[in-house]
């Protein structure tokens, strides 16, 4: 869980899932949603998806402590693992069963600068490819 990603807005977010206004609070765009930093997250209650914010970090189970360990995003067990990429057509599959493979096709990816190294670095030149 090192990695960084881009975040869509709120309204980017709303348009793809199809759901109505409910954050009074909007987020922006993120160049560089980096491990600690609040992250948009979709869940669903019901049959209606809710669109909230929370702390990108991982937790482990045998954690006993009230306050969260501080560094464990970079835990060596979720280093294997990658984010899923899946085409318009199977979210809703995977959102009912989680039974459907990964479309690796579509994820866009190059070098970037090194600005993206800090996490206080942060807009549209952050995703700039690199010159060669």
């Amino acid at each position: 869980m090192c990695g960084r990603y881009v975040s869509p807005d709120t309204a980017a977010i709303e348009r793809q899932w199809q759901i109505g206004r409910r954050n009074s609070n909007p987020f922006p765009r993120r160049f560089n949603a980096a491990p600690s930093t609040d992250v948009p997250l979709l869940w669903r209650e019901g049959a209606t998806f809710v669109l909230g914010v929370a702390r990108w970090r991982m937790i482990p189970q045998w954690w006993k402590e009230a306050k969260p360990p501080r560094f464990s995003h970079n835990a060596r067990i979720v280093h294997p693992r990658m984010p899923l990429a899946l085409s318009p057509d199977a979210e809703s599959a995977w959102l009912e069963s989680g039974a459907v493979a990964a479309d690796t096709d579509t994820i866009e990816h190059y070098a970037v600068r090194r600005l993206v190294n800090s996490a206080a670095a942060e807009g549209p030149e952050l995703i700039e490819p690199m010159a060669a």
